[in-house]
């Protein structure tokens, strides 16, 4: 009967080393596809598509239609985001560290626990967005629309003018 549990244990090992190597496969041709959108000419449209826990630093995703898109865990440090539509996007725990979003349409957007270090977010749309736990060290907000905006503290912005030292700023 030992004989048939160690059998039974060893291919329960080479399935889940198959199920492994598939599981890299399968990442680095998201990765490969990714490389050819960004590529394309013109704004791109990827309404709902997962792009978490990829690396795309310096990628340029001007005007980019992204609403409703899982982009959870991503490293996007340095990517131009200006103007894109992110509405309802989750960008939950992602690195955006020095990236451009300014006049990006963020509503109801998570942006929690992300990292916005110095990222630009002048004029943009942040109504009912979700920033609580973000880290906006330096960043710039200015002109950006907060109604209904859960702030890094856990506290709402409903109107009013923004007070540096919700954001963190250790200057």
């Amino acid at each position: 009967m030992e004989a048939g549990i160690n059998i039974m244990s060893v291919a329960e090992e080479t399935r889940s080393r198959e199920y492994q190597h598939l599981y890299e496969c399968m990442s680095q041709v998201k990765q490969i596809l990714i490389i050819n959108l960004l590529n394309r000419p013109g704004p791109l449209h990827l309404v709902g598509i997962d792009l978490s826990n990829t690396n795309l630093p310096y990628a340029n995703l001007k005007n980019a239609d992204l609403r409703e898109a899982n982009l959870a865990g991503a490293r996007l440090e340095c990517v131009d985001l200006s103007g894109a539509k992110l509405s309802g996007a989750n960008l939950q725990h992602a690195i955006l560290k020095r990236a451009n979003l300014s006049s990006a349409d963020l509503s109801g957007a998570n942006l929690g626990d992300t990292d916005l270090t110095q990222a630009n977010l002048t004029y943009a749309n942040l109504i009912n967005a979700n920033l609580e736990n973000a880290v906006l060290e330096d960043a710039n907000l200015s002109d950006a629309i907060m109604r209904y905006t859960i702030l890094p503290d856990g506290t709402t912005k409903d109107t009013g003018p923004l007070s540096s030292s919700i954001f963190g700023s250790r200057k």
